[in-house]
């Protein structure tokens, strides 16, 4: 294929794709800096939206950075190639994902090409703004709702943090799929998803009756109860807790659920502080 790239991985993007990143002899860093409209990037990956075929596409490269991960690319193995696959039976299952495109092994690393979702934000990208929501209830009861229809239909995603869930079109849409984990609805895995939803919560002070309203609205489409389900989630969340803290330091926000269940003060009146993702 052009400019040493191998398809991994084709939606009816491949060829298209493939051809789009041959161009440049200064690397795929350096089209990516030039062709698409960055979003965010990481020391292990880079993502920006890019024109294809006259619609948006979402490109993300995971950097391959020599040793292991190299020779797993080289396998057609790593996050880009899990992350497609996972996409295909989420979708298949009824849950709202972008729609992968092709999966390309490029020098320098491999490229995943999905569908793009130009007017979408993130959950945290959208609190930590303070705009473009009128209901932070609906948002959040959607939410709940598409939480629980994701473990119902046999997944767990994984890393279930604010960044990884898009408001897009009125609804939620699951992102950074290479985590994502058959599971039980009321498995672990399930409870960490839910753990690391409530820890993002507590970092940016979400007010308690959000987040009431969004445990409420979980537990009634898993058919479950608020209080029980809180206690199901309180394991993870302490050990996220302890995690957070040893790599972080003192969190910011406050606590959402202690071991009585969530505090009865409401924390509407706590001050929000923007904070680094985490």
């Amino acid at each position: 294929m052009a400019g040493g790239a191998r398809l991994l991985r084709d939606g009816g993007w491949g060829g298209v794709l493939a051809r789009a990143v041959a161009e440049p002899p200064a690397g795929i860093e350096a089209w990516l800096a030039t062709h698409t409209r960055p979003l965010k990037a990481d020391s292990g990956s880079r993502v920006g939206l890019l024109q294809l075929r006259g619609d948006t596409c979402c490109l993300k490269l995971y950097r391959s950075r020599g040793g292991v991960r190299a020779l797993a690319f080289r396998l057609g193995i790593g996050r880009g190639v899990r992350s497609f696959d996972r996409a295909l039976e989420l979708a298949a299952a009824g849950i709202r994902v972008p729609e992968p495109r092709a999966c390309l092994l490029v020098p320098g690393g491999m490229l995943l090409l999905t569908e793009g979702l130009p007017a979408s934000r993130d959950l945290r990208a959208l609190w930590t703004s303070g705009a473009g929501v009128a209901d932070w209830t609906g948002l959040l009861d959607a939410a709940g709702r598409a939480l629980a229809g994701l473990h119902a239909s046999g997944f767990a995603h994984g890393d279930c943090k604010w960044g990884n869930l898009l408001w897009s079109g009125g609804e939620i849409c699951f992102v950074d799929l290479d985590a994502v984990h058959r599971a039980r609805g009321d498995g672990a895995r399930s409870m960490r998803d839910l753990a690391r939803f409530t820890l993002d919560a507590e970092e940016l002070a979400l007010p308690l009756a959000l987040y009431r309203g969004f445990i409420g609205s979980y537990a009634m489409a898993a058919q479950r109860q608020p209080e029980e389900l809180s206690r199901s989630i309180l394991p993870s969340l302490d050990r996220l807790r302890r995690r957070h803290l040893a790599k972080y330091g003192p969190p910011v926000g406050h606590r959402l659920l202690e071991p009585a269940g969530p505090r009865s003060r409401d924390a509407r009146c706590a001050p929000r502080r923007r904070i680094a993702q985490r």
